[in-house]
């Protein structure tokens, strides 16, 4: 199946400024809902009910250890890229950079204090599961012995299954309608070599779909505290790795009978140069069944995985 009608580099270079301001409006009109929401609905701030403390800054504290989860998890994959960086500086790997065009340093700057912008984002998102929790309305238990092993790793893999399924078809909608996409989702692309910070270049308002997806699985599926905190982390390890612009995975992974359903930093770094592709988040499939699935994919992998370690490489 064929999808036309996708948005991409037309509608994203219309207007840079304005795709910029658009996300930052937006992140200015989230917080200001998310306060009116807080101060018309006093049953969300029973978990902040200590006396000795005001409601404000109860509320700063989960919103600080959103932040600080968020820019622990990014200091580590930025870590384990910069550490990739050094070790193809100093072997065979010099020359798995995929793109071969070099960042812009204006690129860099852009994406940094959007990244900030997201990180306060991430914390908004950290006090709604905190609220809901404390609530009582997410079914998270402390410890994986409750239920066992077995089915703390069911409800991970059917989180992934599940939330792969739904980004693609939130993904494809950002692509599919044009408002959606100059407003929300442009900023995003605004950077077609990725680096490890373009995947915080995003609008706050792209975390709602995924926030309520989560919300409604955790209200219905338990899940462990411990298989929870390690999957946010190695999630968001993988994310930032995707867009790290090196391959990570070894040659032949694009043709491999598991590999091949894999997202991997080619494919994702494909999806930014042809607005149009890979769609998917973690897998394949979806891509391959709805027909936005690149046949140059496997050559591409393939290409950059094999380049002589002696060859040059844009910096």
């Amino acid at each position: 199946m064929s999808i036309t009608g996708f948005y991409g580099r037309a509608e994203m270079y219309s207007d840079k400024s304005r795709t910029i301001a658009t996300t930052l409006a937006g992140t200015i009109f989230l917080y200001a809902a998310f306060a009116v929401l807080i101060s018309v609905e006093p049953a969300l701030l029973r978990p902040f009910s200590d006396p000795r403390y005001p409601a404000l800054s109860k509320l700063l504290i989960p919103l600080g250890r959103g932040v600080a989860d968020f820019l622990y998890a990014s200091a580590i994959a930025i870590a384990v890229y910069f550490s990739y960086c050094l070790l193809g500086k100093l072997g065979r790997f010099r020359s798995r950079r995929i793109a071969r065009k070099p960042v812009d340093p204006g690129q860099v700057r852009r994406e940094t204090w959007l990244a900030a912008n997201f990180a306060l984002a991430a914390g908004i998102q950290a006090v709604a599961y905190l609220v809901l929790w404390q609530l009582g309305l997410l079914r998270i238990y402390a410890s994986i012995s409750e239920r066992g092993w077995p089915y703390a790793m069911l409800s991970l893999a059917l989180f992934l299954l599940l939330s792969d399924a739904w980004f693609y078809l939130c993904h494809f909608f950002y692509h599919r309608n044009r408002f959606v996409f100059r407003n929300i989702h442009a900023v995003h692309h605004l950077s077609v070599v990725t680096t490890p910070m373009t995947n915080s270049q995003i609008s706050p308002w792209e975390l709602l779909p995924s926030t309520a997806f989560s919300i409604v699985y955790l209200m219905i599926v338990p899940m462990a505290m411990p298989v929870l905190s390690f999957m946010v982390i190695v999630v968001s390890l993988y994310l930032i790795l995707l867009h790290s612009g090196y391959e990570i995975f070894p040659r032949g992974t694009a043709t491999h009978w598991v590999g091949r359903w894999l997202v991997t930093p080619t494919y994702h770094q494909m999806h930014h140069e042809l607005f149009t592709k890979h769609v998917g988040l973690y897998f394949t499939w979806w891509d391959r069944v709805f027909g936005t699935h690149s046949d140059q994919y496997a050559a591409r992998f393939d290409e950059v995985t094999a380049r002589g370690s002696t060859q040059a490489v844009a910096p």
